[in-house]
């Protein structure tokens, strides 16, 4: 019997077409039925027609349905994956400019800070809304998310219907793939790694190549980097090294994201563009060069349909397929980062926060690697993050506005006395009224 996997948000530019061509090549996923849910009829269909294309091509029997609704999706899949922004980015405009005004800066403004605390309350009852509806039309999926915040929101499957579900992010692959290089190994996945931490700020303990340890080479590495001066040319996304480099002669531990995540859960970083350029050599990605990044996806997918662009289906380094493909015929192994609950595997976290680390996946199975030692100094970081996350959870489901308060209270990047504080807050609830109806 054909897989059956709905992709929610499965009209996304960015997404879409890389999670398909992932499932068509992936082994055990022949002649799936892939449903694409979407808001957007446009994309959706761009995505179903770029999808038929590549299924023509490849030639393994894959069917691309554009759903007429989520219960048609969902009805009996064997997987789910999520990949939604609700709002788009004119919500997350204000996300991003209303804390700015407070002298407040975000790098990304998706995650932690005030920005992904409000990105978080209008996404986590839409999140809510879609668990309801898996647990009554498919109950034993694997569900996997890539929406951000990614924690706070695989936190509320979880705490809403207690689903199957698995939280996925790529930014540990270009830090595994430089740690690769220094090994001399072929393939990242010939390296062992030990990390933890929460999504976007996950933190490198130890890593081993047959059997060495070489933590020192990575070390090593950094110590000798010498950071570029950034001149604006490779916006948006470039950075130089430099905190990373720095953290980890602190901690002892590499930070394992984009420095503009990593900026965002620590209180001595950020401040205005000109200051982290200078200090930091990163960039603060701006809601104009985010549409320019839309615009430039959207584009390449139409030129795919037209035929003005030759492209070669190639797997990507995400695993949602293979993970989808292991559940189903409960057969295969392998390793990657993946955001599920603790579960009482640190001692120092709530058992029902959802913490990022390396997972081996065997015959359908999921069992998280947690090390044993994190730094003293990062795991009052990592506490009030998680704690964080939790009070945002709690106050979205609930319309409690003393606990988005108390959220950004304790947010290390606010730093605003309280009346200031719900001065921030009023204007982030009227700006995105529209999807907040629980503060109403």
């Amino acid at each position: 019997m054909a897989t059956k996997i709905a992709f929610i948000g499965g009209g996304s530019y960015q997404w879409g077409a890389k999670i398909i061509v992932d499932i068509m090549l992936t082994p055990g996923l022949e002649e799936s039925e892939i449903y694409l849910d979407d808001i957007n009829p446009e994309a959706r269909e761009d995505i179903r027609q770029v999808g038929t294309l590549l299924s023509e091509r490849i030639g393994r029997g894959h069917q691309i349905i554009s759903s007429s609704s989520k219960e048609e999706a969902l009805d009996g899949a064997d997987a789910v994956v999520i990949s939604i922004s609700t709002g788009g980015l004119e919500a997350m405009r204000g996300d991003v400019e209303i804390p700015m005004k407070y002298g407040i800066y975000q790098s990304v403004g998706d995650t932690a800070g005030p920005g992904g605390i409000s990105r978080g309350l209008r996404n986590v009852p839409v999140f809510a809304d879609i668990a309801g509806k898996i647990k009554k039309y498919c109950p034993d999926a694997i569900v996997i998310n890539y929406t951000n915040p990614m924690t706070v929101l695989t936190r509320t499957l979880f705490k809403t219907e207690g689903l199957n579900a698995i939280g996925l992010c790529h930014e540990f692959f270009p830090f595994r793939n430089r740690v690769a290089e220094l090994a001399g190994a072929k393939s990242p996945t010939e390296l062992e790694y030990e990390l933890l931490g929460v999504n976007h700020f996950i933190w490198l303990q130890s890593v081993q190549y047959q059997g060495e340890e070489i933590m020192g080479k990575v070390k090593d590495y950094y110590a000798a980097l010498k950071p570029r001066r950034l001149d604006g040319s490779d916006r948006p996304f470039a950075h130089n090294g430099r905190l990373q480099k720095e953290l980890l002669a602190l901690y002892g531990s590499l930070p394992c994201a984009g420095p503009r995540h990593i900026a965002e859960f620590l209180p001595f970083v950020l401040g205005p563009e000109p200051e982290v350029m200078e200090r930091w050599g990163f960039y603060l990605t701006s809601i104009e060069e985010r549409y320019q990044i839309f615009k430039d996806a959207k584009t390449w997918i139409k030129n795919i349909i037209a035929g003005k662009v030759q492209f070669e289906p190639k797997k990507s380094s995400e695993t949602a397929s293979d993970i989808i493909a292991c559940f189903v015929t409960k057969r295969g192994y392998f390793r990657d980062v993946m955001n599920l609950p603790n579960r009482g595997r640190v001692a120092y976290l709530p058992d029902e926060a959802v913490i990022e680390t390396i997972c081996e996946m065997k015959d359908g199975k999921i069992f998280p690697l947690v090390p044993g030692e994190f730094p003293y100094g990062l795991r009052g970081f990592l506490q009030t993050h998680v704690m964080i996350q939790e009070l945002t959870v709690e106050a979205a489901l609930t319309g409690n506005r003393d606990l988005v308060l108390q959220a950004l209270l304790l947010d290390p990047l606010t730093q605003l006395s309280k009346d200031k504080t719900e001065e921030m807050l009023k204007e982030l609830i009227s700006y995105n009224q529209e999807y907040l109806p629980q503060f109403r």
